[in-house]
Protein backbone atom coordinates (compact mmCIF):
# COMPACT_ATOMS: atom_id res chain seq x y z
CA UNK A 1 0.00 0.00 0.00
CA UNK A 2 2.91 2.33 0.81
CA UNK A 3 4.38 1.77 -2.64
CA UNK A 4 1.02 2.58 -4.22
CA UNK A 5 0.67 5.87 -2.27
CA UNK A 6 4.28 6.76 -3.05
CA UNK A 7 3.71 6.08 -6.75
CA UNK A 8 0.52 8.20 -6.76
CA UNK A 9 2.33 11.05 -4.98
CA UNK A 10 5.21 10.94 -7.49
CA UNK A 11 2.79 10.92 -10.43
CA UNK A 12 0.81 13.86 -8.99
CA UNK A 13 4.01 15.81 -8.33
CA UNK A 14 5.37 15.16 -11.82
CA UNK A 15 2.05 16.19 -13.34
CA UNK A 16 2.25 19.55 -11.57
CA UNK A 17 -0.96 19.08 -9.63
CA UNK A 18 0.52 19.55 -6.17
CA UNK A 19 0.23 22.79 -4.24
CA UNK A 20 -2.08 25.72 -4.79
CA UNK A 21 -3.85 26.10 -8.11
CA UNK A 22 -2.12 28.55 -10.44
CA UNK A 23 -4.21 31.12 -12.29
CA UNK A 24 -4.56 30.17 -15.94
CA UNK A 25 -4.06 33.71 -17.20
CA UNK A 26 -2.44 36.78 -15.65
CA UNK A 27 -5.10 38.97 -17.35
CA UNK A 28 -8.50 39.10 -15.65
CA UNK A 29 -11.39 37.87 -17.78
CA UNK A 30 -13.14 41.24 -17.59
CA UNK A 31 -10.26 43.29 -19.01
CA UNK A 32 -10.97 44.85 -22.41
CA UNK A 33 -9.31 43.03 -25.26
CA UNK A 34 -7.71 45.08 -28.02
CA UNK A 35 -9.87 45.03 -31.11
CA UNK A 36 -8.98 45.73 -34.68
CA UNK A 37 -11.25 47.84 -36.86
CA UNK A 38 -14.17 45.87 -38.26
CA UNK A 39 -13.24 44.90 -41.80
CA UNK A 40 -15.65 45.60 -44.60
CA UNK A 41 -15.77 41.84 -45.09
CA UNK A 42 -17.70 41.41 -41.86
CA UNK A 43 -20.96 41.99 -43.73
CA UNK A 44 -20.08 39.23 -46.14
CA UNK A 45 -18.84 37.05 -43.28
CA UNK A 46 -15.89 35.69 -45.22
CA UNK A 47 -12.34 37.02 -44.96
CA UNK A 48 -11.63 35.47 -48.36
CA UNK A 49 -14.43 37.45 -49.99
CA UNK A 50 -13.88 40.41 -52.26
CA UNK A 51 -14.78 42.66 -49.33
CA UNK A 52 -11.60 41.67 -47.49
CA UNK A 53 -9.20 42.93 -50.16
CA UNK A 54 -7.52 46.15 -49.03
CA UNK A 55 -7.51 47.57 -52.55
CA UNK A 56 -11.28 47.14 -52.71
CA UNK A 57 -11.62 48.98 -49.41
CA UNK A 58 -9.54 51.75 -50.93
CA UNK A 59 -11.77 51.79 -53.99
CA UNK A 60 -14.95 52.03 -51.93
CA UNK A 61 -13.45 54.81 -49.84
CA UNK A 62 -12.39 56.71 -52.95
CA UNK A 63 -15.84 56.40 -54.49
CA UNK A 64 -17.37 57.91 -51.35
CA UNK A 65 -14.78 60.66 -51.11
CA UNK A 66 -14.36 61.40 -54.81
CA UNK A 67 -14.50 65.05 -55.78
CA UNK A 68 -13.60 66.69 -59.06
CA UNK A 69 -11.40 65.21 -61.75
CA UNK A 70 -8.85 63.75 -59.32
CA UNK A 71 -9.23 60.24 -60.71
CA UNK A 72 -9.43 59.24 -64.36
CA UNK A 73 -9.28 62.27 -66.59
CA UNK A 74 -12.35 62.44 -68.86
CA UNK A 75 -10.32 64.59 -71.27
CA UNK A 76 -7.57 61.99 -71.61
CA UNK A 77 -7.06 60.45 -75.05
CA UNK A 78 -9.31 57.48 -75.64
CA UNK A 79 -6.34 55.06 -75.72
CA UNK A 80 -5.77 55.85 -72.03
CA UNK A 81 -9.23 54.44 -71.35
CA UNK A 82 -8.77 51.25 -73.39
CA UNK A 83 -7.49 49.02 -70.53
CA UNK A 84 -10.41 50.05 -68.33
CA UNK A 85 -12.85 49.51 -71.20
CA UNK A 86 -11.44 46.01 -71.71
CA UNK A 87 -11.84 45.25 -68.01
CA UNK A 88 -15.44 46.44 -68.26
CA UNK A 89 -15.99 44.10 -71.18
CA UNK A 90 -14.47 41.22 -69.18
CA UNK A 91 -16.82 41.96 -66.29
CA UNK A 92 -19.76 42.21 -68.68
CA UNK A 93 -19.14 38.69 -69.94
CA UNK A 94 -18.62 37.32 -66.45
CA UNK A 95 -14.83 37.04 -66.32
CA UNK A 96 -14.13 38.36 -62.84
CA UNK A 97 -10.41 38.23 -62.11
CA UNK A 98 -7.76 40.11 -60.07
CA UNK A 99 -7.81 43.05 -62.48
CA UNK A 100 -11.36 43.79 -61.28
CA UNK A 101 -10.01 46.34 -58.81
CA UNK A 102 -8.40 48.32 -61.62
CA UNK A 103 -11.64 48.34 -63.55
CA UNK A 104 -13.63 49.41 -60.52
CA UNK A 105 -11.20 52.23 -59.79
CA UNK A 106 -12.43 54.00 -62.91
CA UNK A 107 -16.12 53.98 -62.10
CA UNK A 108 -16.33 57.62 -61.09
CA UNK A 109 -14.38 58.68 -64.15
CA UNK A 110 -16.79 56.73 -66.30
CA UNK A 111 -19.74 58.29 -64.54
CA UNK A 112 -18.42 61.78 -65.13
CA UNK A 113 -17.55 61.01 -68.72
CA UNK A 114 -20.82 59.39 -69.76
CA UNK A 115 -23.46 61.44 -68.00
CA UNK A 116 -22.05 64.87 -67.24
CA UNK A 117 -21.45 67.95 -69.33
CA UNK A 118 -18.18 66.38 -70.50
CA UNK A 119 -19.96 63.78 -72.59
CA UNK A 120 -18.43 63.74 -76.05
CA UNK A 121 -18.13 61.43 -79.02
CA UNK A 122 -15.34 59.36 -77.42
CA UNK A 123 -17.56 58.29 -74.53
CA UNK A 124 -20.90 58.62 -76.26
CA UNK A 125 -20.54 55.34 -78.12
CA UNK A 126 -22.98 52.58 -77.15
CA UNK A 127 -20.05 50.32 -76.20
CA UNK A 128 -18.52 52.90 -73.85
CA UNK A 129 -21.92 53.51 -72.23
CA UNK A 130 -22.45 49.78 -71.87
CA UNK A 131 -19.08 49.24 -70.17
CA UNK A 132 -19.67 52.22 -67.92
CA UNK A 133 -23.08 50.85 -66.96
CA UNK A 134 -21.70 47.38 -66.22
CA UNK A 135 -18.80 48.67 -64.11
CA UNK A 136 -21.03 51.02 -62.12
CA UNK A 137 -23.57 48.24 -61.50
CA UNK A 138 -20.79 45.89 -60.38
CA UNK A 139 -19.39 48.54 -58.05
CA UNK A 140 -22.77 49.20 -56.45
CA UNK A 141 -23.51 45.48 -56.12
CA UNK A 142 -20.15 44.80 -54.46
CA UNK A 143 -20.47 47.82 -52.18
CA UNK A 144 -23.92 46.72 -50.99
CA UNK A 145 -22.72 43.15 -50.48
CA UNK A 146 -19.88 44.49 -48.35
CA UNK A 147 -22.21 46.67 -46.28
CA UNK A 148 -20.99 49.99 -47.67
CA UNK A 149 -23.46 52.66 -48.75
CA UNK A 150 -22.08 54.43 -51.81
CA UNK A 151 -23.79 57.06 -53.90
CA UNK A 152 -23.06 56.19 -57.51
CA UNK A 153 -25.37 57.24 -60.30
CA UNK A 154 -25.49 54.28 -62.63
CA UNK A 155 -25.28 55.39 -66.26
CA UNK A 156 -28.20 54.24 -68.38
CA UNK A 157 -27.26 51.33 -70.61
CA UNK A 158 -27.55 51.72 -74.37
CA UNK A 159 -30.44 50.11 -76.19
CA UNK A 160 -29.66 46.55 -77.17
CA UNK A 161 -30.15 47.43 -80.84
CA UNK A 162 -27.40 50.07 -80.56
CA UNK A 163 -24.80 47.48 -79.59
CA UNK A 164 -25.07 45.75 -82.97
Amino acid sequence: MRRFLLAVTVVITLAGCSGAERPSSPVPATSPQPTSPTPISSAAGDDNSICARPNLRTFLYEVEQYSGPAGLNPDAPVHDWQPALQEGKDIAVGEVHPALEEALAGVEGYRIAVEGSRLDERFGSPQARNYAHVIAKAAVRIAKRCGVDVDITIPKPPKFSELG
